[in-house]
């Protein structure tokens, strides 16, 4: 069995052979089987975790424990945190306790499934009695987890139901290349230069919206044979920066090293 090396440094995917790899000790990195990456893309999806949990400590542990995963992974507190977290930022799914202050886990869920309902849920509670599995799967989780969890059961649901959310969602952002616009999956928009706007189109049209460096430059007018590639790195930089401040968390266009450049979310053309 053939294991690669995924290192998240920098905003970008290095991928490579067990063999071959160095780290030293910067970014994210993690093993992955290779039957489990698809390298004719060379993707890694980043996956947006949502974790609700009122112990401070468990909470701390689990994001520290998903990120080594690769996913990306924030904390609330309490369903007022999260509804305030929910407005500004996106998610994919959402690892819920029950007994939370205030509104309980099972109230939360039951609105998250309304309205966001592509969003993964998973129930993370020490509640074990069969009601509570019962009421949990009827209010709309996907699985029922109960403390202690050993963080590679957690890892393994949360990409279970990530690749559901995938298979039903039926939005994705949207780019608007006539009006140099960028609308989110969250419905924000992001108003784009003509350039920007050039190189998500040229992102949209590539399969699995993975496109090199050639395939970009050429897309703003340039010529690759004499084009200063860190004009084209300066670009996509700010392109970064301006998606991230709008949305609230990271950018979903990420540096895939030798290959080019990957938008990591469905990216259609209107």
């Amino acid at each position: 069995m053939h294991f690669y090396v995924v290192t998240i440094f920098s905003g970008e995917l290095w991928i490579s052979g067990l063999a071959h790899h160095s780290f030293n000790g910067c970014g994210c990195c993690f093993v992955v089987q290779s039957e489990l990456l698809n390298l004719n893309w060379c993707e890694f999806i980043m996956v947006h975790v949502t974790v609700v949990e009122d112990f401070e400590e468990l909470l701390e542990i689990t994001i520290f424990n998903l990120r080594l995963n690769g996913y990306e992974a924030n904390g609330v507190m309490d369903a007022r945190a999260l509804d305030a977290y929910l407005e500004s930022s996106e998610t994919d799914v959402l690892v819920l306790d029950v007994g939370l202050p205030g509104e309980d886990g099972f109230s939360v869920a039951r609105r998250v499934r309304q309205s966001h309902p592509n969003v993964g849920i998973i129930m993370f509670t020490a509640r074990d009695d069969l009601e509570d599995r019962i009421t949990a799967f009827n209010d709309g989780a996907d699985i029922y987890l109960t403390k202690p969890v050993d963080m590679r059961e957690l890892s393994a649901a949360i990409h279970s139901v990530s690749r559901r959310g995938v298979e039903r969602s039926s939005y994705g952002w949207t780019l608007f290349p006539q009006l140099c616009q960028l609308k989110s999956s969250c419905g924000r928009q992001i108003a784009l230069t003509y350039s920007e706007s050039m190189i998500l189109s040229a992102l949209a049209r590539s399969n699995q919206h993975l496109a090199s460096r050639k395939v970009l430059i050429e897309s703003i007018g340039g010529n690759y044979l004499c084009y200063d590639e860190r004009r084209l790195e300066t670009l996509i930089s700010r392109l970064r920066r301006k998606i991230a401040t709008t949305i609230g968390a990271e950018a979903p266009l990420r540096s895939v090293n030798g290959r080019g450049y990957v938008f990591t979310r469905r990216l259609l053309q209107s």
